[in-house]
């Protein structure tokens, strides 16, 4: 059952972290990345396909270990973007586990991917993704993933989902180790076309 009070609880101690990590008063240490991959539409539940990111991380804040998982996707082919965070603090006497998206907010996510970024300007997930994402992406140490990863990990994926063009933008963004530049298409849809734009007039 959906409770309003502790939503807004986990998304006010959602804020309060975003804030402190944008002042530096917290140091997120990236314990695992999964660099960009297209996972195929699961047509059993009726899951779109999607194009995403993942990263893991830990802190401690308020002496408290706190884990953090935040997945960063574009789903093919509406072009929606979401974040998708998981925070815990696994402490027998004080656990504390919230699962939380942008599209977990089903009024203000009916939209088109163009407002998704201004319905949710204020929102504490994007400031928290903004604050952490960019820095992390700009750890040279990152580029070894290149060395095992692979943009497509599935057979069965239809020409139509693999010739679109976001796949295709995603695709190449993946093979120049353009990390940063899907981090941004993610919400901010006219750089998106832009980029989109240059695709195909290359």
């Amino acid at each position: 059952m959906y409770n309003e009070n502790l939503h807004e609880e986990e998304q006010h101690l959602i804020q309060q972290i975003a804030e402190q990590t944008e002042r530096g008063k917290i140091g997120w240490e990236l314990t695992e990345y999964n660099p960009l991959s297209f996972l195929n539409e699961d047509k059993i539940d009726k899951n779109p396909a999607v194009i995403c990111q993942s990263f893991s991380f830990e802190a401690i804040i308020g002496g408290s270990r706190f884990e953090l998982d935040v997945m960063e996707n574009i789903d093919v082919p509406s072009g929606m973007g979401d974040y998708t965070i998981t925070l815990t603090r696994d402490e027998t006497e004080n656990y504390l586990k919230i699962e939380d998206a942008l599209s977990f907010d089903c009024d203000r996510y009916e939209c088109t991917p163009e407002e998704v970024a201004e319905r949710f300007a204020d929102s504490p997930i994007v400031r928290l993704c903004n604050a952490i994402i960019p820095a992390t992406l700009g750890q040279e140490d990152l580029e070894e993933v290149f060395t095992w990863a692979r943009f497509f990990n599935e057979t069965g994926i239809s020409a139509k989902l693999m010739n679109h063009p976001l796949t295709k933008l995603c695709k190449k963004l993946f093979d120049e180790h353009r990390l940063m530049d899907f981090h941004r298409c993610v919400l901010d849809v006219d750089y998106r076309k832009l980029l989109l734009n240059e695709l195909a007039h290359n």
